[in-house]
C-alpha cells in the first residue's frame, strides 16, 4: 500500500505522521525550499521555482508535520533543516509519501519547472507499487 499525505491541517491519522505544525515567519527567505537530496519525483526541478510563484514565496510549503520517523527519507525542507516533504517506509507495512504543502498533483500548466511534479509523482507511485509487489509488501 502506498499513502500520499498532501496536507497542512492540524489533524493525522496516519502512523508516524505528526500533526501540521507552521513555521515562524520573519521574512520572505523563511519560505526558502531545499531539495535535500535528489529524487524521481522533484528531478530536474528548481528549487526557486518550489519557492516562488510570480515573484511571492509561500505557496508551496508553510510548514511542517514533524517530529518525523526514525529512518524516514526526507526530500525537501524549509530553513534549519525543518522536513516538509519525506517519505516514510518504517511506520507501516507499506509506503507513505508525506508533505505539508501545497497539494502535489497541482503543479502543473505553470510553465515552470514544477510542472514535472505531478507527472513525476505519478510515475514514482507506480514504481514503488510495482516494487512493493514484486518484493513481496512493504516492510
Amino acid at each position: 500500500m502506498i499513502g500520499i499525505v498532501i496536507d497542512d491541517t492540524s489533524k493525522s491519522s496516519l502512523p508516524g505522521c505528526s500533526l501540521f505544525s507552521p513555521c515562524e515567519i520573519n521574512h520572505y527567505t523563511d519560505y526558502e525550499i531545499s531539495l535535500v537530496k535528489p529524487h524521481p519525483i522533484f528531478a530536474g526541478v528548481d528549487p526557486d521555482d518550489l519557492t516562488f510563484n510570480k515573484g511571492v514565496a509561500g505557496f508551496f510549503a508553510r510548514g511542517t508535520h514533524s517530529p518525523i520517523p526514525a529512518g524516514a527519507e526526507v526530500l525537501i525542507t524549509l530553513p534549519d533543516d525543518m522536513p516538509v516533504t519525506y517519505i516514510d517506509r518504517v511506520s507501516t507495512k507499506g509506503t507513505i509519501l508525506v508533505h505539508a504543502g501545497r497539494d502535489l498533483f497541482a503543479n502543473r500548466m505553470q510553465g515552470k519547472s514544477t510542472d514535472r511534479i505531478s507527472v513525476q509523482l505519478l510515475k514514482w507511485v507506480y514504481e514503488e507499487s510495482s516494487f512493493m509487489k514484486s518484493s513481496g509488501g512493504g516492510k
